[in-house]
């Protein structure tokens, strides 16, 4: 089961850069049009069109790998704490914080160095790099999630689900502007740094390891079904967001934030489904396995590769901002090979070698 999550580990972090760069996508569609068509930006004439139709169903389809992240680090942090002897201590755990820390702080100094300014706030600088600090976070609670993942688990899963879906309602009233007594201050004080907003999935991944003996014999009777799930809600997913664009802000764009119930079932059922089939093989399954090892890497340093990317191309080539699929593969290949590239030096270089750990974890 271990490599089998370390593969879904490898999926997620294929499809980070995939997510990315259709966010990227978007912008150059809607607010860089500019640079390549002679019209006032933001410009809205191809929302609903099948290209931005395409992208949105890549966009919601590829969202699972946030929350496959948290869960394959839940199933792993239980896993020490299975056996006679605990292997969850304090100084295993300060181990793993220590491996987040620094790179975090590498990476977030990096990225606001290319986007010229400092963090307007503490909120900001977290919510750069926000699931480093939900994993911190998440690891800290785990000696008190533990025993309950053990004793008490259903009330766990439960309690933590329904605390994810009532923050997810509270967005989604906001989103549609519908009155809701302290509304906002339920927005404020949990961003998405904060963990109560994700903390399902990582008690989904620590019941999971802890249970995993109650969860297989249901896992395989219903992996069809599960299947099905996946496949329905996925394209719920898509259409929701449409019916949400165009109930909140008709003829404009709703924006990457707003992310809708249905996308969260489909992450479930993503996860459930994997785990089901897992006698089945997936294309490049070594690589993808690979990926999942490297996958802290991927997600640190995807975004700013982009960025650089995207920058070039916007003052050098603003015309391949106008052909979406094109510039999407270009910032997709750039955001995944440029980690892999500079992971691979840092590794094979002696004099750099020493700092892999404090740069990519």
């Amino acid at each position: 089961m271990a490599r089998r999550l370390l593969l879904l580990n490898g999926l997620a972090a294929f499809f980070l850069p995939v997510f990315h760069a259709v966010v990227y996508g978007f912008q150059a569609m809607f607010l860089w049009t500019d640079r390549y068509r002679p019209v006032e930006t933001p410009n809205y004439d191809q929302l609903g069109s099948l290209t931005y139709t395409i992208m949105l169903a890549v966009r919601q389809l590829s969202g699972f790998a946030i929350p496959a992240f948290i869960f394959v680090s839940g199933f792993f942090i239980a896993f020490l704490a299975t056996g006679q002897q605990s292997r969850l201590n304090r100084e295993a755990l300060a181990s793993r914080i220590k491996v987040l820390l620094v790179p975090c702080f590498i990476w977030t100094v990096i990225h606001f160095a290319l986007l010229m300014r400092p963090p307007a706030s503490i909120g900001e600088a977290l919510r750069a790099y926000y699931y480093i600090p939900l994993i911190i976070q998440f690891y800290l609670l785990s000696p008190l999630l533990v025993p309950l993942a053990k004793k008490r688990w259903k009330l766990l899963l439960v309690s933590t689900l329904l605390l994810h879906l009532v923050l997810q309602a509270v967005q989604y009233l906001a989103i549609l502007d519908v009155a809701l007594p302290g509304r906002q201050l339920i927005l404020r004080a949990t961003p998405i740094w904060f963990f109560p907003g994700r903390l399902f999935w990582f008690v989904f991944g620590m019941v999971f390891s802890l249970h995993l003996a109650q969860f297989k014999p249901w896992l395989l009777r219903f992996r069809w079904l599960l299947l099905a799930a996946m496949i329905l809600f996925g394209l719920l997913s898509v259409v929701e967001y449409a019916l949400v664009n165009r109930l909140a802000t008709p003829g404009v764009w709703l924006g990457p934030n707003f992310t809708g119930l249905a996308r969260e079932f489909f992450s479930l059922a993503v996860l459930l489904t994997f785990i089901a089939f897992d006698k089945a093989r997936l294309p490049y399954s070594s690589q993808l396995t690979e990926l999942g090892i490297k996958s802290l890497g991927i997600y640190l340093a995807n975004s700013p590769a982009m960025y650089v990317a995207s920058s070039i191309i916007y003052n050098k080539a603003p015309w391949i901002l106008g052909q979406p699929f094109l510039y999407q593969g270009i910032l997709f290949v750039v955001g995944l090979g440029a980690p892999l590239l500079l992971m691979s030096l840092t590794v094979k270089w002696p004099v750099t070698r020493v700092g892999y750990r404090y740069v990519f974890g």
